[in-house]
């Protein structure tokens, strides 16, 4: 292989915000000299030093246009004529003070920093003195052994340089929920004097080691933790650059050794890799390994999403059974999750069309696969399922990232606020302002839901119908296979919308549209064989809509209102031969106004909830429709939600909104509003039927296919 002479990297360009992270193509690669190597990198990982250097808040000198990045492991592809440490092909990790060979630190070797003062990891190929490398562990991957050079590093210098751990020592850790082993797990957040805790588990002596990364707002509960004589070992300040900490009484009276430590020596490092081949010790890995192009974006989305979950914090939890309740009572509840939101990250770089193919051919559906770009599938299975589930899906050119929540616990609109918050905080990252969007009170308060009243007078059922769900028999169930079902994406010009109206004579374009859909789709299921052909008395269709109650209850919800506040409006059911009559779409539209109509009595909702409510088990009340496989069909309208309006920083605007267009039948989504007045709907049927809607000259007439 001939020695490359430029290489892709990463350097901060200015400071204040992670989009003076510039992305260079061709960066010169030096020549080497006699002691230095060329290292092909097949692995980096992000610390915590790598943000603080990009947004300007890193305390310590930084060079200017540096490439930040101080851990990574690669393969050795050149060698200086008077290199000994190492041949081409060897496999090497990165030491982070270049110049920390052995013993105390000193000035220079502090001064020697990878990815701060000198030339990082970030990059595709980088040259550094011999010295400044160490054999990669034998019985690591690249991927394992790139995480080693800074965090692991550190934790044994803590651990093992002043004074070695030994057994039956007690070890205090802190950032971590004890999911990689701890016979102990205290949260701060509940045991604000955890110091004082910490000791009595100790039986009152104290703890020997800890590694102190919170800084000014947690050394003092470490002070009152330690053992006297024990050792406190400052890493890092993650908690914040507060200036106030313990008074000078609390150190000393904890008669304690507190030392700060800046990672490790070479010597140290060699070390701890013996010991973890001896030991077979290896890293524990999450499954998000994204490409070099790609760090700045995902990382900004990531910070993003976390003050996100700042923001509303219950969209990091799970559903579960109502607390006090039998989980057979089929009521649930918002649980607690000790673990934070996944966010997946996926590099389908020439595994999927690039981004601007995709862009050309309109996204279609066909090429968006749930089991491919989504975290979890459509409809998860098991006892808990997470409110919020997301991934970052790479293409050439471009991002396709993934967001759903659990429908229990918020709609449409809710997810359009979630989705507008992520994208705020994302830009706040972007634009180094650090305004994020702060936590609203009256939008998360689900009370006015909570509760209602059932109405004993008028009888009304509310869309609904008393049918509890029989106990489950240990019978076989009978064979059953599914159909073929297909969804396509229409657009409707807003040429075409006004049209609708105006031939439907109708209230709205929205009951327009939906009694055209619901007209053509029956007619299509006539000629494909789900109802007779002509049909008959029996042949009978309902519509049901997903109606958005925010400004329908009294008093009022706040639009911003984040939970699920969107209900079931069933329409009367028409004879088919009536929905499908040439002349008959005023009457169908009329028909969607009538049920529409009904919500404008601010009783409705709080009768529709006492009547679900009345039950023990509220799933004993199921919709008075059947869509799926059935006669009739289902509307849920994604119109007014802002998504085309969200900037998200330097990454921009979105280009397109799509859903999942797997496993429905008799569905229609109406898609967010474009910029041009126009709509694009989703229409999901049984593919037979497909079939006949797209070859129904009068409604091909209406659309783009």
């Amino acid at each position: 292989m001939s020695t490359p002479t430029t290489t892709k990297s990463w350097t901060v360009e200015g400071q204040g915000s992670l989009d003076n992270l510039k992305f260079d193509k061709e960066r010169v690669v030096p020549e080497l000299s006699d002691y230095e190597v060329l290292v092909k990198f097949h692995a980096a990982s992000l610390n915590f030093r790598d943000i603080m250097i990009a947004l300007g808040t890193y305390p310590f000198p930084v060079k200017p246009d540096i490439i930040p990045g101080s851990d990574g492991a690669g393969e050795v592809v050149a060698v200086g004529s008077k290199v000994t440490r190492f041949e081409k092909g060897a496999k090497v990790v990165t030491l982070f003070n270049q110049a920390h060979l052995g013993g105390p630190l000193t000035p220079r070797a502090l001064g020697s920093g990878l990815g701060g003062s000198i030339d990082g990891t970030l990059r595709q190929h980088g040259i550094f003195n011999e010295n400044g490398l160490v054999d990669m562990p034998k019985n690591l991957s690249y991927l394992e052994a790139g995480t080693l050079s800074c965090s692991a590093l550190t934790a044994w210098n803590g651990l093992y340089g002043l004074r070695p751990v030994l057994p039956g020592d007690w070890v205090l850790t802190q950032g971590t929920g004890g999911k990689l082993g701890a016979d102990h797990v205290i949260n701060y957040k509940e045991t604000t004097n955890w110091g004082e805790e910490a000791k009595r588990l100790t039986g009152g002596a104290g703890v020997d080691h800890i590694l102190e990364v919170g800084g000014a707002t947690t050394v003092t509960e470490s002070l009152k933790a330690v053992a006297i004589g024990g050792i406190i070992t400052i890493v890092g300040w993650i908690g914040g650059e507060e200036e106030t900490g313990p008074s000078f009484p609390q150190i000393l009276s904890s008669m304690a050794i507190v030392k700060g430590i800046v990672v490790g020596s070479r010597d140290q490092f060699e070390a701890m890799i013996r010991v973890f081949e001896a030991s077979n010790i290896k890293p524990i890995l999450d499954q998000r390994v994204f490409k070099l192009e790609d760090l700045k974006e995902y990382d900004k989305l990531k910070q993003g999403l976390a003050h996100t979950v700042v923001s509303i914090p219950w969209i990091s939890g799970t559903i579960g059974p109502e607390e006090g309740r039998d989980p057979d009572d089929g009521r649930i509840q918002i649980l607690e999750s000790p673990d934070p939101v996944s966010f997946p990250y996926k590099d389908l770089t020439g595994i999927m069309p690039s981004y601007a193919e995709l862009k050309e051919q309109n996204f279609p559906l066909s090429a968006l696969s749930m089991a491919q770009l989504g975290p979890i599938d459509a409809m998860p299975q098991g006892p808990q399922q997470p409110v919020f589930a997301t991934q970052a899906n790479f293409v050439e050119g471009g991002l396709l990232l993934t967001v759903g929540v659990h429908h229990s616990a918020c709609d449409a609109s809710a997810l359009d606020a979630i989705v507008s918050t992520w994208a705020y905080n994302t830009a706040a990252v972007s634009n180094g302002t650090n305004s994020f969007a702060p936590f609203d009170e009256q939008s998360n308060d689900r009370f006015p839901l909570m509760r209602g009243n059932l109405d004993t007078e008028s009888g009304d059922p509310c869309g609904y119908l008393l049918m509890p769900t029989p106990p489950q028999s240990n019978q076989a169930m009978p064979a059953f296979e599914m159909p073929p079902l297909s969804s396509r994406l229409f657009h409707f010009s807003s040429e075409s919308l006004k049209n609708l109206k105006e031939t439907a004579e109708a209230f709205s374009t929205h009951d327009a549209l939906l009694a055209f859909l619901w007209q053509h789709m029956t007619l299509a299921r006539v000629k494909s064989g789900v109802f007779s052909n002509p049909p008959g008395d029996a042949d009978r269709s309902a519509l049901c809509l997903a109606v958005n109650v925010r400004n329908r209850m009294r008093p009022p919800l706040p639009p911003s209102y984040l939970g699920n506040a969107s209900m079931p409006c069933v329409t009367e059911k028409l004879p088919v031969s009536a929905i499908i009559s040439g002349t008959s779409l005023p009457r169908v539209a009329a028909t969607i106004r009538k049920s529409l109509a009904a919500f404008t009595n601010p009783g409705r909702v709080s009768a529709t909830i006492g009547l679900l409510d009345s039950r023990t088990n509220p799933t004993d009340y199921k919709l008075a429709f059947h869509g799926f496989l059935g006669p009739d069909v289902v509307e849920s309208s994604w119109t007014d939600l802002g998504v085309y309006g969200n900037v998200w920083g330097a990454m921009g605007m979105l280009d397109a909104f799509r859903i999942p267009g797997e496993g429905a039948d008799g569905v229609i989504t109406i898609l967010p509003r474009l910029k041009d007045e126009s709509l694009e709907v989703v229409v999901a049927l049984k593919t037979e039927a497909m079939e006949k809607l797209i070859d129904d000259e009068s409604f091909v007439q209406a659309v783009d296919l």
